[in-house]
């Protein structure tokens, strides 16, 4: 898989995993980047894992799902979740618990810290992001939030 990697030109691979449940060995594997080497020896991959893709469900989504849970009639399904405190219930938790950690991890040197946003498995899309995002970099100078390919402004997630 590797070398069919890079001959497409993919050479990072970001994976993230379930926070809950079929987990095995995921957790022990979170920020200790390595280099997946193909069998050829000469073609890799840097792979990371940045922990659960569960943030938004713990953070947010949690007050949104069980409206959806089960829901069979599609006319009650809501389409988009926006609230008047897009940065009421955002990463601020999670990074003051997570940044700590890894600053002191000598197996962490990196200065970039990935990480994903949803709020749930199949759960409509948080139209709060990018006013969260835009409110969090307006409060803090670091960590710096952005979307991942640098798009248009910060807020652009």
């Amino acid at each position: 898989m590797v070398p069919a990697a890079n001959q497409l030109g993919i050479f990072y691979c970001l994976s993230l995993f379930n926070g809950y449940d079929r987990t095995g060995l995921s957790p022990e594997m979170s920020f200790k980047p390595f280099w997946w080497i193909g069998p050829d020896g000469k073609s890799k991959v840097l792979f990371l894992q940045p922990g659960a893709y569960t943030l938004g469900t713990l953070a947010k989504g949690k007050y949104f799902w069980p409206k959806l849970a089960g829901q069979l009639d599609r006319d009650k399904l809501i389409p988009v979740v926006q609230t008047d405190c897009p940065r009421e219930n955002f990463i601020d938790a999670y990074l003051a618990e997570m940044l700590p950690k890894l600053e002191k991890d000598k197996d962490y040197p990196y200065e970039v810290f990935p990480m994903t946003w949803c709020m749930a498995d199949n759960t409509p899309i948080d139209v709060d992001l990018p006013d969260a995002v835009k409110s969090w970099n307006e409060e803090y100078a670091y960590p710096h939030v952005r979307d991942l390919y640098g798009h248009g402004n910060d807020a652009g997630v």
